[in-house]
């Protein structure tokens, strides 16, 4: 059996798709699609991980890399023969319609892409609005003479269609001082900020309507502000959606007005994360690796779902300030806090908590 059809094998097997076996391995859907189409190979250390996933050996996967990579050569060929006579075919095809139109008029505006210049880079959307397309300040064409711009502004519309998705790696890498996103935002995808540098601030000040952000959305940021609120219209985010911003110290999470945000285990796994502010109504999965973590405020509705695994490493825990009751907040949160040392702050009480190993109750 060829690579391409062990590794769809495998993946319908696992129940996964394209785009969630990218995730694991650390590639971009497009990548998984190369490999089970037979167009391209992963290297060493995909193959590595891909085995490991898997749980086989890497031979198990591919078995003769030289047949393979002959296979793939020919794949290449037979698809580059199909592309030239599909150009040939469109060029063809391009001097009869302009030949009709010269001869017979204009036949209308037809757009299949809309464009826009913001802050002096040019960016492109589809006519639907269905994805925002960009490749990052370092990729897209600059307009005139300017250099790249210090302000990112994600648009609300372009050419009155709304703008409602950052696609995947949109702007990977991407160096300047603010970003701005829009108000028509919806969902924020995979890896678009990706290793971004932003040297003073983001503002999520007018998304009104944002409901998810995906895994890897802002891994390994390098952001110059501390703090950051994100919008009360949010329904998800994702694993390692802000993993490894370690100029973070604090991270507020709206109070939703979409139900019950959900925040995926190791959504935010900062180091530097010393504080979190939880408004409710939230379901929290766990906070790996958040090994500086001082201070947890919790003013809402929270349903930890893993009582005895949320907070992992809160080695520094020294203030949980709660919107309530010291009693009630006994009674809600007692495992999640098992054995920890802080101080409580509630409505009715301000002081150390004290735990009787003897009883497993809460006492002051």
């Amino acid at each position: 059996m060829q690579f391409k059809d062990k590794l769809k094998s495998l993946r319908k097997e696992a129940g996964l798709t394209q785009k969630e076996l990218a995730q694991q391995v650390y590639v971009s859907r497009s990548a998984v699609a190369r490999w089970e189409s037979g167009f391209g190979l992963p290297g060493e250390e995909s193959l590595k991980m891909l085995a490991e996933y898997f749980n086989i050996g890497t031979n198990e996967l591919v078995c003769n890399t030289e047949m393979e990579n002959l296979i793939v050569g020919k794949n290449r060929t037979i698809v580059r023969k199909n592309i030239m006579i599909a150009v040939v075919a469109v060029i063809s095809l391009s001097i009869i319609v302009i030949l009709s139109i010269l001869l017979f008029g204009s036949f209308g505006k037809m757009p299949y892409e809309y464009s826009a210049v913001v802050d002096g880079v040019r960016y492109k959307i589809s006519p639907d609005g269905g994805y925002y397309s960009a490749c990052g300040l370092a990729n897209t064409e600059i307009v005139g003479n300017q250099n790249h711009k210090k302000t990112l502004v994600i648009a609300d519309n372009i050419n009155k269609i709304p703008v409602r998705t950052i696609e995947q790696y949109a702007f990977y890498d991407v160096s300047c001082e603010e970003i701005y996103f829009g108000k028509n935002l919806l969902i924020i995808e995979y890896g678009a900020f990706q290793k971004a540098s932003i040297s003073k601030s983001i503002h999520f000040e007018a998304c009104e309507n944002l409901i998810e952000i995906e895994a890897n959305a802002f891994a390994q940021c390098n952001f110059n502000q501390t703090s950051i609120r994100l919008p009360d219209s949010l329904k998800k985010i994702h694993s390692g959606a802000f993993v490894n911003c370690n100029s973070l110290t604090e991270i507020e999470f709206g109070r939703s007005s979409n139900g019950t945000l959900i925040i995926d285990n190791g959504a935010v796994s900062c180091v530097s994360l010393e504080k979190i502010v939880f408004n409710g109504p939230v379901q929290i999965d766990g906070f790996d690796n958040c090994y500086n973590l001082r201070e947890i405020c919790i003013f809402g509705d929270i349903d930890f779902v893993d009582n005895f695994n949320i907070f992992k490493t809160p080695y520094a825990l020294e203030t949980v300030k709660y919107y309530g009751k010291y009693k009630d907040f006994i009674e809600k949160y007692e495992l999640v806090f098992y054995g920890l040392d802080f101080r409580i702050v509630s409505s009715d009480y301000d002081g150390p908590v004290i735990w009787d190993t003897h009883i497993y109750d809460w006492q002051i």
